[in-house]
């Protein structure tokens, strides 16, 4: 009766469990450009989310997001291009995407760079031997 009673706990307990939600991804493919070229290595990711990829050697990129993040927006930028966001649900229903970036210009403050010192000639000794060595700048 006890060997009875240990098999159906043992069954009870060890039948699978069925309340796991199954996730459902959604893949965005396209290619980032700017001003007739591709742009290599432009990022690509689900803002405020650890979802992301960059573009290849050709501008293209393959994204496979959790479809609970289709509310979201994506942000794509480069260095030397401004930053663009897009909303997650325009470009679902399409299969390939193109996405242009506008370039952004930084300027700079004028860097002038000096020589202080003057370097003087040195001559070194090495070793036993009467032989020197001019160390010239």
């Amino acid at each position: 009766m006890k060997k009875l009673i240990y098999l159906l706990i043992i069954l009870t307990y060890t039948q699978p469990i069925f309340g796991q939600e199954t996730k459902e991804y959604l893949i965005i493919e396209g290619k980032i450009f700017a001003e007739g070229s591709t742009l290599m290595y432009a990022s690509i990711g689900i803002v405020n989310k650890n979802i992301g990829t960059i573009t290849d050697d050709n501008g293209k990129f393959i994204l496979e997001i959790p479809s609970i993040f289709s509310n979201e927006s994506l942000t794509i930028s480069h260095i030397g291009y401004q930053t663009k966001q897009i909303s997650i649900n325009d470009i679902l229903n399409k299969e390939f995407i193109e996405i242009k970036l506008i370039p952004k210009g930084i300027k700079l403050n004028e860097v002038i760079v000096t020589a202080n010192r003057k370097r003087k000639n040195k001559l070194k000794e090495f070793g036993n031997m009467k032989n020197t060595i001019c160390f010239c700048g």
